[in-house]
């Protein structure tokens, strides 16, 4: 039996409840068995000091999660080599798969537009299928021109790679645009968080006086 797993990863300082939409999205857009969320223990394109520490981001992502049913949390990055690599993880997920399971990379076109400047971004083609959620402001014919350089072709519903047998599903925008960076800037304003980040996390953030 085929279970499609989807993958979240990021950096998730802190989770809100963009995150939280788009894996809902996903789960039931795409009929994934289950999201797991991979935050990243030491990410390579943020300097040591501009990232919270790891143990705390891993139980605000706790505390947001908690009894949501096809969630789960994986804190795998934090035994892997680091910065962390997204071509790492997937390699390592790979390798110890359960047998039938098929991996599907959550990813914002944003991030997804710039995957060719990823660490072996065509090693990563190979791993996983994608999961793209559209966002505003960016042109379909963009993302059209950038999905077929990297050698899919679209069959109306979805984008197919017959090479590598792997596809990229499109999701339209349906996410509110919420960011972390805009927590955190709200958070330093003393700007209102609430309706952005789950209550108790943001119990959470003002108990440890996070991005203060």
């Amino acid at each position: 039996m085929t279970r499609r797993i989807g993958l979240l990863g990021g950096t998730f300082d802190p989770i809100h409840f963009g995150h939280i939409q788009l894996a809902e999205l996903a789960l039931k857009r795409c009929d994934l068995f289950e999201v797991m969320f991979i935050p990243a223990a030491n990410p390579p394109h943020k300097l040591c000091h501009d990232v919270t520490d790891f143990e705390h981001r891993v139980t605000m992502m706790k505390i947001a999660l908690a009894g949501k049913r096809g969630f789960r949390l994986s804190e795998l990055e934090a035994e892997l080599p680091t910065p962390s690599y997204t071509i790492d993880t997937l390699t390592f997920l790979k390798k110890n798969q359960k047998k039938g399971d098929e991996f599907y990379f959550i990813i914002g076109e944003d991030a997804f537009l710039e995957l060719d400047s990823w660490k072996s971004y065509e090693g990563l083609l190979s791993l996983t299928h994608f999961i793209v959620s559209g966002r505003s402001g960016f042109s379909a014919e963009y993302f059209q021109s950038f999905a077929q350089s990297l050698g899919y072709s679209s069959n109306g519903k979805v984008w197919f790679d017959p090479s590598r047998k792997n596809e990229i599903i499109f999701l339209p925008t349906e996410t509110d645009d919420i960011s972390s960076t805009l927590v955190r800037d709200n958070i330093r304003y003393n700007v209102s968080i609430h309706g952005l980040v789950p209550e108790e996390v943001i119990r959470y953030i003002q108990r440890y006086r996070l991005y203060s």
